[in-house]
């Protein structure tokens, strides 16, 4: 079943072990249909009492009554035990849980669902960096004002600056960002959300160079798509999301004050693995690349 991103229909496909349809078949309202397959029973449960409530209440109230407390309409210990079969099973098709299980035994205040997560592998992405440093004010005479510009700096002074970078970094963190990184902003990637818990910005040296990183936590192994969706999104949040906010930042140095980009849109930009970092900064090095030197 293929279904529309946007819309809510969907195309039945039948390969049949080819690489292509064989058979295929519009279906209007596949995303209702699906959801539906996906609703647990006791979602489903649920969703059957709310519409007798709905039905009982809507009666009544053409018998001129007006007011209702639920508590004498629905039975509340069995909506509390279904929410909690919900909860677990929601849970156990989770590809980062081990395992789910309700462990209620009717006694308040002690806990009733137990949960184990699957272990995390990590996944680093490293990106070159743009640092630039605010030059000190000068008085323009014949403009008559005052004069600001920046330089960029070359990778060895940037290196000098990796601890107050990492500071600005961590400083830039909010709270909802403490256990899952800038994933916590991601839950609704639908194509990768699932396999990767967090995403976490920061900076490293990687031979002679200080590079910036996204240290990911992966739930078992991303296909090939999940991984160049999680590439895409990682571009974008260099460039447009987390990295464009960080980048306006001003970090104070005693040289000045220093701007940190994660995305450059002048150079060779790319996302690359500690592997081909490390051999991306040996080529450098044997070319006698000036800027990586000096």
């Amino acid at each position: 079943m293929l279904l529309d991103e946007y819309g809510e229909d969907g195309l039945l496909i039948e390969a049949e072990g080819f690489d292509y349809p064989r058979l295929s078949m519009f279906v209007p309202d596949a995303k209702l249909i699906y959801n539906r397959y996906q609703t647990s029973e006791p979602e489903l449960k649920l969703h059957d009492m709310i519409k007798d409530t709905v039905e009982k209440i809507a009666e009544l109230a053409h018998t001129d009554k007006t007011d209702f407390t639920s508590a004498d309409i629905i039975d509340m210990d069995e909506v509390e035990s279904l929410v909690k079969d919900a909860i677990v099973q929601q849970l156990a098709q989770r590809d980062d849980i081990k395992m789910a299980k309700n462990t209620d035994i009717g006694v308040d205040f002690q806990p009733d669902i137990h949960v184990e997560a699957e272990k995390l592998t990590e996944l680093k992405l490293y990106c070159p960096l743009k640092v630039q440093r605010e030059i000190r004010p000068s008085f323009d005479e014949d403009e008559d004002e005052f004069f600001e510009d920046t330089e960029e700096l070359s990778d060895f002074e940037a290196l000098e600056y990796e601890s107050e970078i990492s500071s600005a970094i961590e400083a830039y963190q909010c709270d909802e960002e403490e256990n899952r990184g800038i994933m916590a902003y991601l839950g609704d990637r639908k194509r990768f959300s699932d396999k990767v818990y967090s995403i976490f910005p920061s900076v490293e040296k990687v031979g002679d160079r200080l590079m910036g990183v996204f240290t990911c936590q992966i739930c078992g192994e991303l296909d090939s798509y999940e991984y160049d969706e999680l590439l895409h999104e990682l571009s974008g949040q260099a460039s447009d999301g987390w990295g464009e906010g960080f980048e306006q930042r001003d970090i104070h140095t005693s040289e000045g004050d220093i701007y940190v980009s994660f995305y450059d849109t002048c150079g060779a930009w790319e996302l690359m693995t500690e592997e081909l970092a490390e051999r991306a900064m040996k080529k450098l090095l044997e070319r006698g690349d000036e800027n990586v030197r000096n």
